[in-house]
């Protein structure tokens, strides 16, 4: 159990650790103050998804002895494609593009408060359903029967809509083509992914039907 805890730490704060340290390598350790408190607020982000993935009811699941099943090859690759930009290469580009001393615009402030929703969306949708979290393989043992309830009433994909959020506040903060072409790669391999997660889950977990049924939405409310 101490091994799995251990694992499971590192698995929640590395990467919103790894970006600080992207984010002032590409920088040579000078500072944007606008940027760097995106930065800090993703440490942040790390901290309240920890506190709810790892809640009783996950470590309660973690204790199954069901086996996981192998993650396919594609989900995986883009899985890990996905938070190589979003966690590494967007702050790296960041640093570059970094200018000491300049202050933060308005767009800057927007990009910080749809990054506060973003991280709402997210702490909201792991608390309900903690093994639908993009950045984890889906384990479908471990699923329950899908509800329409709190942030799953109104779309079936809460956490991957909050990724998008995310890269959207990024390009708000950091605000240069570099990082807003990193952006928009990671917003399109989000709805590639929840295209394929959706396909999955209407596969292989019993109930996924009548819930789409109830929930006709995916990621945008009322649109799509």
């Amino acid at each position: 159990m101490k091994s799995r805890i251990l694992k499971g730490l590192g698995r929640t704060f590395l990467p919103y650790i790894i970006p600080i340290v992207c984010y002032l390598a590409g920088s040579q350790l000078k500072l944007n103050g606008a940027a760097f408190a995106f930065i800090v607020l993703t440490l942040n982000y790390g901290g309240m998804s920890f506190g709810y993935s790892f809640g009783s009811k996950v470590m309660a699941a973690q204790s199954t002895t069901l086996p996981p099943e192998p993650e396919d090859p594609t989900d995986r690759l883009l899985r890990n494609v996905t938070t190589i930009l979003l966690f590494g290469v967007l702050f790296f580009v960041a640093g570059l593009q970094c200018e000491p001393g300049a202050r933060a615009d308005k767009m800057a402030y927007i990009g910080i408060l749809l990054y506060l929703l973003s991280m709402m969306i997210r702490c909201k949708s792991l608390r309900l359903v903690p093994y639908l979290d993009p950045m984890e393989p889906i384990d479908i043992n471990r699923i329950a029967p899908m509800k329409a309830y709190g942030v799953y009433e109104r779309i079936r994909h809460p956490a991957q809509a909050a990724m998008i959020l995310y890269a959207i506040a990024a390009m708000s903060v950091f605000a240069n083509v570099p990082c807003i072409i990193v952006c928009a790669a990671v917003i399109v391999l989000t709805f590639i992914r929840t295209v394929r997660e959706d396909r999955y889950l209407t596969e292989r977990l019993a109930g996924y039907d009548e819930y789409k049924a109830q929930v006709t939405k995916r990621l945008l409310p009322h649109i799509w």
